[in-house]
């Protein structure tokens, strides 16, 4: 790379046609000769070649901003499609579940159960998985949701028709008057079924709907597994992906955003005459996708010899993801940098009672900052939930660390591999001061140039690579970033293009690394991990780097965080060895909720079967008015 080395050398000029300008096109074609020729440059190198370059001829200095914090996450983002999405494949060590039981309870819910003076008349029961401490019905993948209207009357009343809804609708303060995503009906009777009282029959009914109590069936078709999405950028409103169903999921951040996923089952009663009232009732019900995580096969940690084999952006190595991060702070007077790996196996796909087990790898040219952060008492190891909201929830970008409501659920602990895992009853380690070398006077700040020499704070390897999509960058002077007032020329040497030992201390790089270990008992969560519609759910496993000797600068927070997400996976019937959902007599189930009582002499209709529809149910409701 000979014309990039003597572009970057001070006070030299390139070899031949030194009066070119460096954008000229022959410049940059003897510089990509140049890089070709390299014959054994790797990608990595050719990439920070290409930044230095970039920088240099664009005016903007040899040095760029630095990306500090790990990835976004990216799980369960769809593949986006101008056309019909194809068919879904399930998440890298998952697969759906061969057999799901049968129904067995039965929720029933009154219209007008709380009004005072008037008696219920109409009842929905629902049969479902749903556990006997439930308060509502529960739905899995492929689920065909059924149940039964009760009614009962004192008198004749002028109906016309008896139908029944499932509605899955998204409301959200940016989504307010959007579509049901899926919608269902049934109609149990209407006057060209005839009369009521004799199943067979067949005309219209004329008269009113008599006095009784009766019985109508229904079954919905089988709930889908998937959905399409579109993407939520404006000027990609025309691509669409596919998703898996999303649970039944409610979200509310003060100040900021609320929205939630509904799944109802709804009846509506239209009347006949001129003062008629038409009438109608839900019952919320609740959607739970369920898979089964697959056996993943342990592997050995990556072997990474040196710091420059460390990946720049999150990726995955020898079966393992490697999630990059770093951080600046004060160590005394000292500005000190950090760097680190942090890396679970992969796939990263957990269930509850699972133990996560990670790899730590950090690097610091400070070997106080080593000393100091990297002991098992300055490291809190979490597992998290967090809930992307908006338009970072389908399309995450470096604001979805800020969009997103964060819970922690557990904590882990670490430990220094040379030592070894610690017994279950140890406790953790209380974090243990340094010393640190005696003041010299004053309090330096962490920008002037008497703390930021190279003799304090070599360049970081970080600081020499460009990431286009970070808006995260620390735009505070750099390390190795100081004048000469005078000259106005660098006092160090730009970045070299390759990797180099030069300006490196006398130390050799693996001895200014340490790794650590750790684990997390996975707990149980309310929801599996999904993405739908300007609402998500993510997990992650999060470690925060932090010392009472050590003040964080860049970038902000409490301390060095590495975040690296993982795939919550829920899935109720693990041990299941009976016979999948099948037929079961309905009439034996268990009935939780007050219900209208059936008797022999109660009229039992046939079973309607409900269909998929675009048409938008009758309702009579205000809607729903949402605000920041």
């Amino acid at each position: 790379m000979s014309l990039l080395r003597d572009v970057l050398k001070r006070g030299r000029k390139a070899s031949g046609d030194q009066n070119l300008p460096l954008s000229s096109k022959k410049s940059i074609k003897k510089y990509a000769s140049s890089v070709k020729s390299s014959g054994g440059a790797s990608m990595r190198s050719i990439a920070e070649s290409i930044s230095s370059f970039y920088s240099t001829i664009t005016g903007s200095g040899p040095r760029v901003p630095k990306r500090r914090r790990p990835d976004y996450s990216r799980l369960g983002v769809p593949e986006w499609y101008a056309d019909e999405p194809p068919p879904l494949q399930p998440m890298p060590g998952t697969a759906p579940l061969s057999e799901i039981p049968a129904f067995s309870i039965a929720h029933s819910t009154l219209m007008h159960a709380t009004d005072v003076g008037v008696k219920p008349w109409l009842g929905l029961v629902l049969y479902s998985h749903a556990p006997a401490i439930n308060p509502m019905p529960m739905y899995h993948n492929g689920d065909k949701i059924a149940g039964e209207l009760r009614m009962t009357l004192d008198k004749p009343q002028s109906l016309n028709s008896i139908d029944v809804w499932f509605t899955i609708q998204l409301e959200s303060v940016v989504d307010m008057q959007n579509q049901p995503t899926l919608s269902m009906t049934a109609n149990l009777w209407n006057r060209k079924k005839g009369d009521p009282r004799t199943t067979n029959a067949g005309g219209e009914y004329k008269g009113k709907f008599p006095e009784g109590t009766f019985v109508f069936p229904f079954q919905f078709a089988s709930l889908p597994l998937d959905t399409i999405v579109k993407h939520p950028d404006d000027d990609r409103r025309k691509n669409k992906g596919r998703v898996p169903l999303p649970p039944t999921y409610f979200l509310s951040a003060v100040g900021s955003f609320s929205g939630n996923i509904k799944y109802t089952v709804g009846v509506n009663i239209k009347r006949e005459g001129l003062t008629a009232v038409d009438e109608e009732f839900d019952a919320n019900i609740q959607y739970l996708p369920i898979v089964q995580r697959l056996p993943r096969s342990k592997t050995h940690f990556p072997f990474l010899p040196t710091r420059e084999d460390w990946p720049f952006a999150r990726e995955v190595v020898g079966g393992w993801t490697l999630t990059p991060f770093g951080g600046r702070g004060r160590l005394g007077e000292e500005v000190v940098e950090l760097e680190g790996i942090l890396g679970i196996q992969e796939p990263a796909v957990y269930a509850a009672g699972d133990t996560l087990e990670f790899s730590l790898m950090l690097w610091s040219n400070n070997p106080l900052a080593l000393e100091a952060l990297a002991q098992p008492g300055a490291i809190d190891v979490g597992f998290l939930k967090t809930d992307p909201f908006s338009l970072d929830a389908l399309n995450p970008k470096n604001s979805s660390r800020k969009n997103r409501r964060i819970e922690s659920l557990a904590k882990g602990r670490i430990w220094l591999t040379e030592t070894g895992r610690p017994a279950d009853d140890e406790p953790i380690p209380q974090c243990t001061l340094v010393k640190l070398p005696e003041p010299s006077g004053v309090p330096k700040s962490p920008t002037s140039p008497a703390t930021t020499s190279r003799a304090k704070a070599p360049s970081s390897r970080m600081q020499q690579v460009w990431v286009a999509d970070s808006d995260d960058a620390d735009d505070a002077t750099l390390a190795s970033d100081s004048v000469d007032p005078k000259t106005q020329e660098n006092i160090d040497p730009p970045p070299s293009p390759t990797p180099s030992l030069e300006g490196l201390d006398d130390v050799p790089d693996p001895e200014r690394v340490v790794r650590l270990d750790g684990e997390i008992r996975v707990p149980a969560a309310s929801h599996p991990s999904f993405r739908f519609t300007s609402m998500a759910r993510e997990y992650v496993l999060q470690l925060l780097i932090k010392h009472p000797q050590y003040s964080h600068i860049s970038p902000t927070g409490p301390g060095i965080v590495a975040e690296v997400p993982v795939w919550y996976v829920v899935n109720r019937f693990s041990q299941f060895s009976a016979q999948s959902g099948g037929e079961v007599d309905y009439s034996t189930l268990p009935i939780k909720g007050d219900a209208i009582p059936v008797g022999d002499g109660a009229v039992r209709l046939p079973l309607r079967e409900g269909y998929v529809t675009t048409e938008k149910r009758p309702t009579f409701r205000v809607q729903r008015v949402a605000a920041f």
